[in-house]
């Protein structure tokens, strides 16, 4: 037996049928559920909630973004929108939509009844597995679909990824590098990549993408060189003296050489006789003497002295030149920044050094200048000169020039350059990422794989199943079914189907039927026809839930007796019947049915029926009318005339007054309770003003007061049936309730007996 439905745990809007929460108390479905309610109630809309269930998705028909919730007896939920699947071939909803979307009263026409010939029995258990091997296969399929789309995605993502930082890192210009030149490209290159590059080697590819152009960089100069015959001159002068001294001051002061060398020149070249210093005569004697001293080989040495001086400042501010036109690193490509930096290192020690070496021999030559007959010790010189190779210069300047050649090579086709580097990019990409996008490819290829070979058995199974259908299953069989409830229903065979190849056609006297039907014949037709589809397609009814709403329509009270009749003997073996009805002598039919079950005799036995009322009202504070589910008022459950249940909307209504929650119904409901109560206190044919006349008059009841129901019976129509107490009157809710109270003030004069009677009961 399938599971049973346990009750409606959410409601949300969903028309006229108030909001649900789990919060509130179950409804408690049992086997029989009997449901009954004014027009206007929401019958027609529950019902297409349960034929959600029946279609496995929300009805069409239903409010748009409403939610609901049905609660089976296993604990599991049913829920809209999102989960409505499970129990589709184990519900069968007949309402309006069903006999709308079967029977085509215009064309007296109706949809085709399968059924399942009992000599195929052992095909329709085949095709039973078969169809539940199906449901298995489309669930597994909804899963592999569900993880192709999981793998397709995770690629998808993976590749936008990569291919945005592939495009950050080569600089690519606008949407030029996107997720589909990744793809090919790890089609095209994965052959020429190995391994990725290092990160030094990537940050230069960046800073080269990076770049709009490169800059040449100019060549480095040594406009004066050093040399060893410098270094080799400055240590001879630091050992040679200016010549013999013969006069005798300057041998015993040769420092003062220079000195006097300057006096002298001085008193000579302004033809002084005396001396300056001392006032004594200089003599021709003195003269000669002076002349032999400073003769040519003092100047010479002089001159050579001066030379090297000079040529060790000129070197020397060559030096600081050069090394202020090093050009910086950052001027340079990166790839060369490693060795530019370490060959910059190298030539600026090598311009340091040879600094200090010309700050020494600067040194020597200022000491031998001021005492050129000196010999100056120079030994910790020659030993630096002698470790000193004078080639380390040139070859530093040579490897940072080296360097700037490169540099300068690169300059000139910087497009081509640059678009290698973007190259060397993508290749390291595809070499770095390799086996994560051959393994997501992998994933999205076995994820279709299953996803076909699952689409593939669904395909296969489906036409195993057409084929097991086309031969077991006929309609034929139906029709014959169908005319014998509706020959036993009508009392006639003069309205029959006939089967067609698509489906049914409705005939009268074996001709098709032109026009449509009676409302009754129609009531006939698709009731046949609903009870006929029970047990067709291998279903069986012990494992289906049937929901019934209003099987009688237009019929007279024979024919309501027979259908509800010819429903409850159909039913009752279905694993869960829910009747849903507007009509009192329906409902009081299936009330008399299942009143033991819904309480038995017996109270060991637990309740197998539950009767509900759809109660209608407006709430306080709330513009529109709500349907709430409630219990079965007694005076509805026990009595089979609805008197008693409206003369106890009349006694609440007078009791609360004009905020009662079903006061705008009272007009209609008073109107009921007083043709009843007339009917029985004054009968014959004179209408109700006439019969309120009367009794006004036989009770010498205060006439003004009872204006109020004169007003009633002008404004309010006759009614036989509950159907219109959802109605809307012209009458104001004071008038309506003046009319309450004369209404019970008449009852309880004219038929004090009765009317206490009934209080008590409503009590």
């Amino acid at each position: 037996m399938s599971a049973r439905i346990a009750n409606i745990s959410e409601l949300s809007g969903v028309g006229v049928l108030g909001d649900r929460t789990r919060a509130d108390s179950s409804l408690g479905f049992l086997k029989y559920n009997l449901i009954y309610g004014f027009n206007g109630s929401g019958k027609s809309t529950l019902s297409r909630l349960f034929a959600s269930l029946q279609g496995g998705s929300s009805d069409p028909m239903l409010p748009e973004n409403c939610s609901f919730e049905f609660e089976m007896e296993t604990k599991s939920y049913l829920k809209a929108p999102g989960n409505l699947k499970g129990i589709e071939k184990h519900i069968l909803v007949f309402n309006t939509d069903f006999v709308d979307r079967n029977l085509q009263w215009n064309n007296s026409a109706a949809n085709p009844i399968f059924y399942i010939g009992r000599e195929q029995a052992e095909a329709a258990a085949d095709l039973a597995r078969k169809e539940n091997q199906l449901t298995e296969i489309i669930r597994e399929s909804a899963e592999a679909v569900k993880l192709q789309q999981a793998a397709e995605k995770a690629l998808s993502t993976f590749k936008r990824g990569r291919a945005k930082l592939v495009s950050e890192q080569g600089r690519f210009v606008g949407r030029s590098y996107e997720a589909g030149q990744l793809e090919q490209d790890f089609a095209d290159l994965s052959s020429e990549c190995d391994a990725p590059m290092s990160q030094e080697a990537l940050d230069v590819a960046r800073s080269i993408c990076a770049r709009e152009s490169i800059d040449r960089v100019s060549a480095l100069v040594e406009e004066a060189e050093l040399k060893a015959d410098i270094l080799a001159e400055i240590i001879n002068l630091s050992n040679e003296t200016p010549g013999t001294i013969v006069l005798e001051g300057l041998q015993r002061h040769p420092d003062m050489l220079l000195w006097v060398k300057k006096g002298f020149e001085y008193h000579q070249g302004n033809g002084l006789e005396t001396c300056l210093f001392c006032d004594n005569p200089i003599t021709p004697e003195r003269t000669e003497a002076l002349e032999q001293i400073f003769n040519d080989h003092l100047d010479q040495f002089l001159q050579r002295l001066r030379f090297c001086r000079e040529q060790v400042v000129v070197i020397t501010q060559s030096l600081l030149a050069l090394q202020s036109r090093i050009p910086a690193p950052s001027l340079l490509l990166g790839e060369f920044s490693f060795d530019y930096e370490q060959a910059q290192t190298r030539l600026v020690e090598e311009i340091e050094t040879a600094k200090s070496l010309l700050t020494g021999a600067g040194d020597i030559l200022q000491e031998k200048s001021e005492y050129p007959t000196r010999k100056i010790n120079v030994q910790a010189f020659q030993v630096i000169v002698s470790q000193y190779n004078i080639t380390n210069l040139d070859d530093a300047i040579a490897r940072i020039n080296e360097i700037i050649r490169k540099h300068n090579g690169k300059a000139s086709t910087f497009t081509q350059y640059q678009s290698e580097s973007r190259l060397s990019i993508r290749k390291h990409n595809v070499a770095e990422a390799r086996a994560e996008y051959d393994g997501l490819v992998k994933n999205v290829e076995d994820a279709k794989v299953s996803a076909s070979e699952s689409g593939a058995k669904i395909a296969q199974l489906k036409a195993e199943i057409a084929l097991l259908k086309s031969v077991i299953r006929e309609h034929s069989k139906a029709a014959e079914i169908v005319n014998k409830l509706i020959a036993s229903y009508l009392g006639h065979h003069e309205l029959t189907i006939r089967p067609t190849t698509e489906g049914y056609e409705i005939q009268r006297h074996g001709r098709r039927l032109i026009g449509p039907p009676s409302e009754g014949e129609k009531t006939a037709i698709a009731l046949c026809y609903f009870i006929s589809m029970l047990q067709s397609d291998g279903r069986k009814l012990e494992d289906t839930i049937l929901v019934i709403d209003d099987p009688i329509s237009s019929l007279d009270s024979k024919a309501l007796n027979y259908a509800c009749t010819l429903v409850k003997s159909r039913v009752e073996q279905s694993a869960q019947v829910f009747i849903l009805t507007h009509n009192l002598p329906c409902m009081n039919e299936f009330k008399k049915y299942w009143k033991q079950r819904a309480k038995p005799d017996d109270a060991s036995k637990q309740p197998t029926a539950r009767f509900f009322f759809l109660n209608v009202g407006l709430p306080r504070n709330c513009a529109t009318r709500k349907s709430t589910f409630s219990e079965m008022s007694k005076l509805l459950r026990e009595y089979d005339f609805e008197y008693h249940f409206l003369f106890k909307h009349v006694v609440d209504f007078e009791s609360q007054g004009i905020d009662y929650e079903y006061a705008y119904m009272m007009p209609h409901l008073l109107r009921r309770v007083l043709e009843v109560f007339l009917t029985f206190k004054c009968p014959g044919s004179a209408g109700l003003a006439s019969k309120v006349d009367q009794l006004c008059s036989d009770y010498s009841l205060e006439t003004v007061r009872m204006k109020a129901l004169d007003r009633l019976t002008q404004v309010e129509s006759h009614s036989d049936n509950l159907d219109d107490l959802v109605g809307f009157s012209s009458m104001t809710l004071e008038e309506s309730y003046e009319a309450a109270k004369a209404l019970i003030e008449m009852m309880h004069t004219a038929d004090p007996k009765h009317t206490d009677h009934m209080l008590r009961l409503c009590r």
